[in-house]
């Protein structure tokens, strides 16, 4: 008998069953991707299920007190997700992309990461979502802490003079309500900005109703101030993401390529119904707003 067609015997077979297993277990673990988190919360699982949906790679949420454990042997990259877990990531191993941070925390990121989807839009898509509601010659304020936050604020780049805004400091002014007084004393909107330290639970109060007396809509910072008040914003929920997470993924893995911190071109318009009711504003439907910006950036 040729030894090619001699039985296995019994005792090699079963290594080789036993030995099979672990080798088709090995091999995903080079395809995973790990999600970290300061904390287990369920937006993070469900971002994660998107992304594997997406990719077709899977996938593990872990905290970030155990990134020490996680190695280039287990995972081809990290994705930090909210700024607790971007500012705490010190693992140089992995590369990481950040998501639901704002510019300024990237900025501020050491080691930085390779890409980010900053979370609030782009003050360019907040502007162009006025003038689709209030019209092309409304004046519009914008509050910022002071100039040491121009960089980050998405201004920079913007002829603010020619799209008829202007900036006002809060350090220029003794006070949150003097700085809103000449505001909306001048204005006829208020661009709100994301800034934490600005747009908070201690001050959101403040601004909207000193707005809403002068019958003057905020709108943005983000989808959260719509429940607070505001009258409309633009932002990227959990699918948003996953979709320009997929995206970027799938360059950087391909060919270490990685797309540079950016906002998501993928997004939503929000809108507050019974504020535009109260401000006597009649708002189109929020998917036709979304089209015709969705219809100027591509243009």
């Amino acid at each position: 008998m040729n030894r090619m067609d001699a039985p296995i015997h019994p005792p090699l077979r079963w290594l080789i069953l036993l030995w099979l297993p672990f080798c088709l277990w090995s091999q995903p673990l080079q395809a995973q991707l790990v999600f970290v988190t300061h904390e287990p919360l369920p937006l993070v699982q469900d971002l994660a299920n998107r992304t594997a949906e997406l990719t077709g790679r899977t996938v593990q949420v872990r905290l970030l007190a155990e990134q020490r454990a996680l190695s280039p042997q287990q995972y081809q990259a990290a994705v930090l997700v909210g700024p607790q877990a971007l500012a705490g990531w010190n693992n140089r191993s992995l590369p990481a992309v950040a998501v639901f941070v704002s510019r300024a925390d990237v900025a501020a990121a050491q080691p930085a990461p390779v890409s980010a989807i900053y979370t609030e839009p782009p003050l360019s898509r907040q502007l162009a979502l006025i003038r689709l509601l209030l019209g092309e010659d409304v004046p519009v304020g914008v509050l910022l802490q002071d100039r040491a936050f121009w960089p980050v604020s998405g201004l920079a780049g913007l002829d603010l003079a020619g799209a008829g805004v202007t900036p006002y400091y809060l350090s220029d002014y003794d006070s949150l309500n003097h700085a809103l007084l000449e505001l909306l004393r001048e204005n006829r909107a208020l661009l709100g900005v994301y800034d934490p330290q600005l747009y908070n639970a201690a001050n959101i109060k403040t601004i909207l109703i000193s707005a809403y007396r002068r019958s003057i809509p905020l709108l943005g910072p983000g989808s959260a101030y719509l429940r607070a008040g505001a009258l409309a914003t633009t932002y990227s929920g959990n699918a948003e993401v996953a979709q320009r997470l997929h995206e970027i993924l799938n360059a950087g893995l391909a060919d270490g390529l990685w797309p540079a911190p950016a906002y998501n071109p993928y997004f939503r318009v929000g809108i507050n119904p019974q504020v535009a009711r109260s401000l006597n504003l009649l708002v189109p439907d929020s998917d036709e707003l979304e089209r015709q910006l969705q219809g100027q950036e591509k243009r």
